[in-house]
């Protein structure tokens, strides 16, 4: 069975392909190592990230409006060292705005949809920056592990 975090970076992955367009001919469900494989052998996975992202680009994908006059000026302001810290803290800050808004959305919900929306609308325009921000996805998702788990893991987000 695959961590949370080995699952996360399958996702991030997963999103960062679908977006850049180069998902024909990647698995990603052979990315975990030969000995999660072989303790795995003979168990029914439904663990996909491929469909995983794209249900977290339709998720980002109804708030694109909301942070699309944010994105420019933050490509604009980062520097590579920063991109972690900001892209947590633009989600921070755009997602209370969006809560304060839309009272009804839960505030994870809200924090998920800014940020795949903010991390998709961010590689589309500035691709130089795929590292940092897959980087910056996987510490982000981290925050958000009670909640996916409590959905009961990525297979039902």
């Amino acid at each position: 069975m695959r961590t949370f975090e080995e699952e996360t970076e399958c996702v991030v992955k997963a999103l960062l392909s679908e977006l850049l367009g180069e998902n024909e001919g990647i698995s990603f469900r052979n990315l975990e190592s030969d000995s999660l494989e072989s303790s795995e052998a003979g168990n029914e996975d439904t663990f996909d990230p491929q469909l995983i992202a794209c249900r977290l680009r339709d998720i980002g994908d109804r708030i694109n409006k909301e942070i699309e006059r944010n994105v420019q000026q933050l490509i604009l302001d980062w520097g590579t060292e920063k991109v972690a810290v900001d892209f947590l803290k633009a989600v921070s800050t755009v997602s209370s705005t969006w809560t304060a808004r839309n009272p009804e959305v839960a505030s994870e919900k809200a924090l998920l949809s800014v940020g795949v929306a903010l991390f998709k609308q961010t590689v589309i325009r500035a691709p130089q920056l795929c590292g940092q921000l897959e980087s910056a996805m996987n510490t982000f998702f981290s925050t958000l592990k009670p909640h996916i788990q409590n959905l009961g893991g990525w297979e039902h987000i």
